[in-house]
């Protein structure tokens, strides 16, 4: 009992000095990973990224951040969680690695103090931990967070977001925007509105999807 003050104290230097060895990771994902085919495109191969893009996260703008990756031949490395959608992004293809986001040894392993953007496209409370590592082990990577609820904005940029993209707030915007198109509301005082609205909240400044086009052919529509 005297001792675990000073044990507790030096067991977080201590776990992070082991946890930078390659062994715990490579053990760490033989334990929860399963067995995945024989493929070149996994983490360890082929040589160091450089000014890369690190999706975290697998899920569908995981995916869709991947399609869109592919289709402008942009250098990218996935990080997951989840061992099933590892297993099956390894089937694909793809150069995904399973582990915690908000461990140094894993963040490190996807080159992230050489990265050009992260993108933290996961649903979790680990989020917020997530984007401290990654702003400690890279002072001016751009790290982009998709966030579910505008309250957790504020705490995001205090870690070290470059930019946070709210669903909740981003879902409004649409809501408003559609329904003041069907009380013809011209286009113009709908991108005022959101504009203000965004500024107001010290949202990123970036337009809707409702366009021109589809502004008009509701109008068209309605006559």
């Amino acid at each position: 009992m005297c001792c675990t003050p000073g044990v507790m104290a030096l067991a977080r230097p201590v776990v992070a000095w082991v946890m930078r060895l390659p062994w715990p990771l490579e053990l760490e994902q033989r334990l929860h990973l399963p067995p995945a085919p024989r493929r070149p495109a996994v983490a360890t191969a082929g040589p160091p990224l450089t000014d890369h893009l690190v999706i975290v996260g697998y899920g569908l703008n995981g995916r869709n951040l991947v399609r869109a990756a592919k289709f402008a031949r942009l250098p990218y490395i996935i990080l997951e969680a989840d061992a099933d959608k590892v297993h099956r992004g390894l089937k694909r293809g793809e150069r995904i690695m399973y582990g915690d986001v908000t461990q140094e040894h894993v963040l490190e392993h996807l080159g992230v103090a050489r990265a050009r953007v992260v993108m933290v496209a996961i649903s979790d409370p680990a989020a917020l931990r997530a984007v401290a590592a990654i702003r400690r082990l890279n002072p001016v990577v751009c790290i982009l967070v998709r966030s579910l609820y505008v309250y957790e904005r504020k705490n995001l940029y205090y870690v070290g977001a470059t930019e946070v993209i709210t669903q909740e707030q981003e879902t409004s915007m649409e809501v408003l925007a559609h329904v003041l198109a069907r009380f013809l509301v011209p286009q113009v005082d709908i991108e005022k509105l959101i504009g203000e609205l965004r500024h107001g909240s010290h949202a990123m400044l970036r337009p809707h999807s409702l366009t021109k086009a589809a502004w008009a052919s509701i109008h068209l529509g309605m006559t």
